[in-house]
Parts: C-alpha cells; structure tokens; sequence
C-alpha cells in the first residue's frame, strides 16, 4: 500500500486493519487518534458536513438543552449508627457533562427509606452554590437494620428514579428488627445481557448474565445452557460480583434457557433475525478494541457510531463493510474524560441498532493527602490535621472540602465503597446496586479492568431517548428547578369575601433572620409564594394592600404545603448478626445515649415534615407589637409627651439626627442629611403617592396627628437591612392606637416550618476546663467539617480533640473542585500501622 502524502486528502480511502473499508473517524478531544496496527494518524475530516452528523448533532444540542443531567451525593460522617442518634451530611449537586456545582437547583431532598419502604424522616436542604449541610435525627425507638439513603433534586424527578443518590446506612437500634416472614425465600433473579442490546442469528456475540438475590445482593451460580432439544450448547458460571459472560452464536428460530444447579430455569432473550452486534473489549489501558459484525442485508449500506459521555459527544465515526463480514477499529482512550461512555450504532436511516458502554477511568481526579501532628494518639489530646490537595499533574488546588474524622475501634469505614468520585463517574449513570465500587477504581490492571467492564455489561445506564430525539418531540417537565419551597392558600377580606388581585406583603422570620416576600391573589383570592427559603420554625406575617396603596384587612387560609415525595422501592429483610464490631459500637452506643443530655447542649428541634404549617392566628393586641420582634433603634411614645395637637411630623423631628422640611404635600424628611427613608404604617409599606417630582413624605403620613398614634419606631443601618435598598435610608415604623383615626388593619400571622432547621456539630475544646468535661467521652465521630477550603497551595490545617478511648482514627475526606474533579481520601492513623 502506497503511503498518502497529504492524509486529510486521502482519510476516506484509507484501508485499515487489511480490510477494504471507507472509515471517515473525526475525535472530538484531540482532533486526531492513532491507529496502532497501521501506525497511521488520522485528522480531523470533513465529517461536520455529513447530513446525518449534523442532523444528529443539532438534535442532540436541543434534547441537552432542555434535558440538562443533575446528580447529587451526599458524604455523611459514617455509616453505621444507633437509634436516637446524629447522622451528619454534605450534600453535593452538580449539574452538566462536567460535573460542575449547580446553580440551577437551590432545594435538594433527603429521605430516610426504612426496611419496608416506609419514608421515615424527609428533609428539605437550601443549596448555596450547589452545597448544602445537614442532619438527620435518627428516632429513638428505629428497630436494628439496614435503612437507606435517598437523595435528589426537584429536576431530578423527571428522570428514572434509578439514578437518585442513595446510599445503605446500618442501624444498632433500640429493638431488634421483626424477623421477616417465613415463606419469603431467597429466589435468584438471573438476568441475561447480550452485548450490544440483542442476540442476532448466527453472528457470534458475547452474553452477559448477573445473577441477584431477594435482598438485591449477588449470588454465586452455576449451570448450562440448553437449546430447544435440551442439548447442552454452553456451560453457565459466575465471576465476580455475581456476573459472568459466555460467547453464543445463536441459530434462528431457537429458543435457549439456562439450567442452574438447583433446578430453576431461566429463559435467554429473543433471538433477532437481522442487525448488527458490536464486541468491545475494553480490558487495555490504552484505546477500546471495537467489532462490528451485521447481517447481509445490512452491510451494504453504510453505518456510524457515536460515543457520549455524561450527554456530550466525544466520538464519532462513519463505516461501510464493502462485503466484508467484520470491521474492526481502536479507539484511544487518552483525552476523553473519565467516565460511562456510551457508544451507540446507527444505519444511515437513523435507526440506533446496538448501544454498548464502557467506562473510561483516566484517573483524573484530586490527589488527596492527609498527616497528623501526633506520633501518638492518646486521650483528649488535641490533633492537628494537615491536608493537601493537588491535581495529578501537581499543581495544588484551592477547593471546598468536607471531612469526617472517626473512632476506628467502634467505625471502620470500608476503603472500597462508594464515595464523591465513584458515584459521579460510574454509580450515578448506572443502575441496580454495585457493591464496593471503590474496588473497580484501584487501579487499572487487566483483572480490575475486565471487572469493570462486567459491571458495564450487566447494569442499565442513563440512555439518550433515540426516538424521541430524531422525531423532536419535548415533553413538558412535570418538575421544574426548584429555587425554594412554595407556600400557598387563600386570602379573603374582612367581610369572608375574597380577595381578587390583590398585593400581598409577607414579612418573614426564622430566629434571627428575617425577609420580605410579596405576591399577587389570583382571580379566586388563592396565592402562591414561591422560593421560599427559611430555616426551622418560621413566623410570617401578612399584609394587604389595595390598588391605591391602601392597607386592607386580610385573613389567609394556608394550604397543608406537604411536599409529595417519590415512593420507595428499597426493601430489607437483612437481620443485623450479633458480630464483634456491632457488639461493640452497641456498648459504646448504650454509654453515649446515657450522656447524651449533657452533651448535646445546643439541643435543637427538628420537626420531621418538609414543609408542615401550623396556622397560628394572631389576635391584634391594643398596643401593636414590633414587627416580628425587631429591636428599632429608637422608639419615641406619644403617651410620654404632654402636647396637644402635635402633627405626626412635628412629633418625627424629636428623633436626634432627623431633619424635618418644607410644607404639606410637599413635606421632606432626611435622617443626619442621607436621602428619603421608608415609611411603615401597621406593618405595611407605604409608597409616595406624589410621584417622583421631589422625595415627599407619603400624604397618608404627612397628614397624621399624634392623636392617632401610638408610637414610632426608627431602624438605622444594620436593623434596617430586612427592608432591603427602599431601608438604605432608614426607617420609620408608625403604630397606631387601636381605634384611632388611622384604622389598625388585620395582619394574620402563622408559624410554619420551612428547610430542616441547621445543627451544628458539637466538638468539645478540652483546653477550656469546663464541669461538662468531667463526664466520660464516648465519641464515635470525633470531628466533622462539613466545609472547609484550601488555600492557593491546596493546603489546609484544622483541629480538634481526642476522645478518651480512641486509639487509631480513620480520616475521610471528599470534594469536588471547581471545574468539576472529585476527589476522595481515607486512611487510618495511630499507634497500630497505618492501612493505607
């Protein structure tokens, strides 16, 4: 063969691999890959022009766009816990291919899914630049067993409820957990996968099966498969993670059923009489070996593959047999981004035949380092922990990190399970349960690697709707992106009768924060409040104003607000086995429940409902309380002076710094020379109704007496914050007396609960002697730090004290960087040596 001077030129006549074949191969990332059997570079081609790739490519653009992939992960500070005690979280929310926090979610759920389903604990989270913290309080009396996890966005529900985050958490309760009934057996459900989607008449493929048990476990299987005559054809055996794999070329019209050793039976999948398959073998470190092979009819037409990560294009290739019965190629692995690729083949009447995935692990994540300031461990000491991170290249990293630092001799956090980085690049795409995935990230040998690749093989994935795609149809998403929690209801007037398009300002409070909301009633006197992002117990007033800025008596009704969670399908029938390790963390357990008043000091109570309103209505009282128990800055009383006849401007000029000027309408007033404060009848805004020709006192206000007023109250600087720009000058609040010539109008007033109120971690600081630690220290989590950063070196140092047991502690850290790479670190260290 004649070596092409000018490659780009002669791309599309290229033969390769001996065979007479067109191959058009366009790489995203590197613009070019090496065939390594030829040793011939391809470059990018002409491909952009052809009409299907651009067709496709325009298709995809708009699906992404209106299907943008969120996923969440929660760290928590362990996984093994007793009834009545803290479970503590970091929630992570990234949206797009490069896993980047979300900013289009500001609300993330958290369920705890006991054994039989049951919800027992749902939580609403505000995200701040796609973080959040958290905690659960597991109920006193939670049964001994395993519980589950689950977490999720509003968006997320759109989507297979397959790809929430959750995660098994098991329980030392206060009972043993009810055996579970007698005639439930362990059957096996054994599944067949043939490579590609399909088996197709007489083309060899590969068969994947993994085989599960009631509890969703893997089970180990042997046994044989059998034709329609009963003839053995192949041997059926597992291995690993109760998967396994075998080579069939099937004939047509045959029907195969597998015989395990105990006598069950289970069908293989229909066999195809015409298409394609495609054998991947994805066990080099270097590129993924491709073959195609298809039925007759189908090779005379030419066919194309295309390779997605996380939604985002990183391969594509048009093919055509030219009467040869294989084609085979190689793709690089070196550029494309850790991850499940997806490759999927089409004909050229874009018809997707085969998908197959694979998953690429180019180790790319953050390089997590830890070392402690002690060669000893020893009781209630203080410890200092010194972290880096760095990039593989490195170059340190400046991120946000969370922590959970514990005691190895009650918690040992298994080195293989999940953690940030297995579950945003493998468990989030794929579906069904993978135990210790953290052993498919070890390294990249050829026994790990093919494990990999049978996990690939056997699991579901996150799948672009073909279908839906080409004929361009976009449903309408039930779920939008949260930005807060709604409240709803329905305001009526004075007289029962409802109010029709009517202003509603909402003045709320949560301990010490405080905001304003407004809304709008519809037609039928209902409202909506949307994004509302308060914490705990949350008192919020409201207040009517009519269309010529006139405060109206209101009463409000408010919905129940429940926020409808998605069922459950996590079942348990496990029985927690009386083992050394739980038999200990139980007796350290029994101690700690016994200090638990003395030590949980900043007690705080959390109500299990996401949004659950109590509608406490308030009655006005004769002298109008401050609103929502501000503190002004100053108060002056009318009852404290002994003029008569005092208009309510002359009575505003007593406060020190106020200057009062000009004449009515036309009446002014500055506080220490700073431009137009906010005046506040009864709680209610009100606006100048003079226009902006000069910054006038509203007439309603200007044209008061004293008579008629109880007091007024002035906010300056930070106590005026919650009024927002129109407060940047000050303001006034004006009470008036009940029954007074300005009328005090009804503002109801409930207390709702919105977010999961925040708990903060108690660590205790033994340099301060105190009585409380005279007390022993059980501590199972020594130290948690939900958020914490790097500075410009990638280093970080933080501290805290021992307990008085703890001899070796085990380190874990998680994080995600800006651009989007995880990262994940574990270690012991203590007087015993050091598991790496």
């Amino acid at each position: 063969m004649k070596t092409p001077t000018n490659t780009y030129q002669y791309a599309k006549t290229l033969p390769i691999f001996n065979l007479k074949i067109k191959c058009i191969v366009f790489f995203l990332l590197l613009g070019s890959f090496l065939n390594s059997q030829n040793q011939v570079t391809l470059v990018q081609s002409d491909m952009a022009s052809d009409p299907f790739i651009r067709e496709l490519d325009s298709s995809v653009t708009r699906y992404n766009y209106h299907n943008p992939v969120e996923k969440v992960y929660l760290h928590t500070d362990r996984d093994l816990f007793s009834s009545g005690e803290n479970l503590w979280y970091k929630a992570y929310a990234v949206l797009g291919e490069h896993h980047q926090f979300s900013l289009a979610s500001k609300v993330i759920h958290v369920d705890l899914i006991g054994p039989n389903t049951e919800i027992l604990v749902s939580q609403t989270n505000e995200l701040f630049d796609g973080k959040a913290i958290g905690s659960i309080a597991l109920p006193k009396n939670l049964p001994a067993g395993n519980y589950q996890l689950r977490a999720y966005t509003n968006w997320m529900r759109n989507f297979d409820h397959d790809f929430f985050f959750t995660k098994m958490v098991q329980v030392v309760g206060a009972t043993d957990m009810p055996p579970p009934p007698q005639n439930i057996s362990d059957a096996i459900d054994l599944q067949f996968f043939p490579e590609g989607g399909h088996a197709v008449a007489g083309l060899l493929g590969q068969v994947a099966f993994k085989a599960i048990g009631s509890d969703g476990l893997d089970r180990k299987i042997r046994g044989y498969i059998k034709d329609s005559e009963g003839k053995p054809v192949i041997h059926l055996g597992t291995i690993t993670r109760g998967s396994g794999f075998f080579y069939l070329q099937p004939k047509l019209g045959e029907n195969y059923i597998a015989i395990l050793d105990d006598g069950s039976e289970y069908p293989l999948p229909k066999i195809m009489d015409q298409g394609y398959t495609m054998t991947i073998n994805n066990t080099g470190q270097k590129n993924i070996k491709v073959k195609i092979q298809s039925t007759e009819p189908l090779r005379k037409g030419p066919f194309y593959i295309i390779g997605h990560i996380n939604n985002k294009k990183y391969y594509q290739g048009s093919f055509e047999f030219e009467n040869q019965e294989t084609l085979s190629f190689e793709i690089p692995k070196n550029g494309i981004p850790s991850g499940v690729l997806a490759l999927t083949l089409f004909d050229q009447n874009k018809k997707p035949w085969c998908e197959r995935v694979v998953f690429i692990n180019n180790q790319e994540g953050l390089v997590i380092n830890a070392k402690i300031s002690l060669e000893k461990i020893s009781k209630r000491n203080e410890i200092a922990v010194d972290i880096n991170v760095t990039d593989t290249n490195g170059k340190p990293v400046s991120t946000e990190l969370s922590l959970s630092i514990t005691d190895e001799g009650q918690v040992v956090k298994n080195l293989n399970s999940g953690n940030i980085l297995t579950h945003l690049l493998l468990q989030s795409d794929i579906q069904g349960h993978i135990q210790n995935p953290g052993l498919l990230f070890k390294d990249q040998n050829r026994l790990t690697l093919h494990a990999m690749d049978l996990v690939m093989l056997t699991h579901g994935w996150r799948k672009f709707p073909w279908q839906e795609i080409h004929e361009g149809t976009l449903p309408t998403k039930e779920f939008d992106f949260a930005k807060g929690l709604t409240i709803s209801g329905l305001a009526r007037d004075g007289f029962d009768k409802r109010l029709k398009n009517v202003d509603l300002n909402i003045i709320a409070k949560s301990g010490d924060i405080v905001g304003m909301l407004s809304t709008k009633t519809e037609q039928d006197g209902k409202f909506l409040i949307p994004d509302f992002n308060f914490n705990g117990t949350t008192r919020i007033v409201f207040n009517a104003i009519s269309s010529t800025k006139k405060p109206l008596n209101v009463k409000v009704t408010l919905d129940s607000n429940r926020i409808s969670v998605p069922p459950s399908h996590f079942k348990s029938h496990f029985i927690m086995g009386n083992t050394k390790e739980v038999t200990k963390y139980a007796d350290f357990s029994s101690t700690r429940k016994n200090m638990r008043l003395l030590y949980d000091y900043d007690n705080t109570t959390e109500l299990e409902e996401v949004v659950v309103t109590k509608i406490i209505p308030k009655k006005i009282e004769a002298s109008m309380p401050s609103t929502l128990g501000q503190t002004p800055d100053v108060t002056l009383h009318t009852k404290d002076t002994r003029e008569s006849g005092l208009s309510l401007m002359d009575f505003v000029s007593r406060f020190a710094g106020v200057t009062v000027y000009g004449s009515f309408p036309y009446i002014a007033v500055s506080i220490r020379g700073r431009g137009a404060p906010l005046w506040i009848l009864n709680g209610v805004p009100v606006g100048n109704d003079i226009g902006s020709l000069k910054p006038s006192v509203p007439a309603q206000i200007a044209s008061m007496d004293i008579s008629n007023v109880e007091r007024v109250e002035l906010l300056k600087g930070p106590s005026a914050a919650i009024w927002g720009s129109r407060g940047g000058n000050g303001v006034f609040l004006v009470y008036t007396k009940r029954g007074g010539g300005s009328e005090l109008k009804l503002s109801p007033e409930f207390d709702i609960t919105g977010h999961t109120a925040e708990r903060e971690f108690y660590s205790p600081n033994y340099s301060v002697k105190l009585d409380r630690h005279s007390f022993p220290d059980y501590r199972a989590t020594l130290y948690w730090n939900p958020t914490f950063r790097t500075d410009n070196n990638g280093n970080a140092k933080l501290l805290f004290y021992n307990s008085d047991n703890a001899e070796q502690i085990q380190v874990a850290i998680e994080g995600l960087s800006d651009e989007g790479k995880p990262g994940a670190y574990l270690k012991t260290f203590g007087d015993k040596e050091e598991k790496l």
